[in-house]
């Protein structure tokens, strides 16, 4: 167990990630802030927000990134927290070799725990709000 561990950061929980988290190839979509998306657009919420308290059952789901399935998925996460709204879409794709993916919450939420040096460089494409 000791070599798996020190595939994920020190401050992960024990069973981060869970066991049924899966490597996949999937395009999702990220809430980013720069344009081109850069490194400080995926950083974990854990991270980010040191100061906020997670409950346990979370806590895992908030060292990973919140990725979206599904463009409609983005939006209405986007649209519902008012911290979001001002987010841009990047559209992007994972690959096995950048970490796990598990859905974990409504409107195709996507938890990922990277293990890439450089996440924002699959994401290329962000999205202007023309598309609706």
């Amino acid at each position: 167990m000791g070599t798996m561990r020190a595939m994920w950061p020190d401050y992960y929980p024990p069973e981060c990630p869970p066991p049924d988290a899966r490597r996949d190839t999937i395009d999702v979509y990220r809430l980013v802030s720069a344009d081109p998306p850069a490194p400080s657009d995926f950083v974990p919420v854990v991270l980010e927000m040191p100061h906020r308290t997670f409950a346990p059952e979370k806590f895992c789901i908030a060292c990973g990134l919140s990725v979206f399935q599904s463009l409609e998925g983005a939006l209405r996460v986007r649209a519902r927290y008012k911290p979001l709204r001002n987010k841009r879409l990047a559209r992007g794709t994972i690959q096995p070799q950048d970490g796990l993916v598990l859905e974990t919450g409504e409107s195709s939420h996507t938890t990922w725990w990277c293990q890439s040096k450089a996440p924002h460089a699959n994401f290329t494409k962000v999205l202007n709000d023309d598309w609706a």
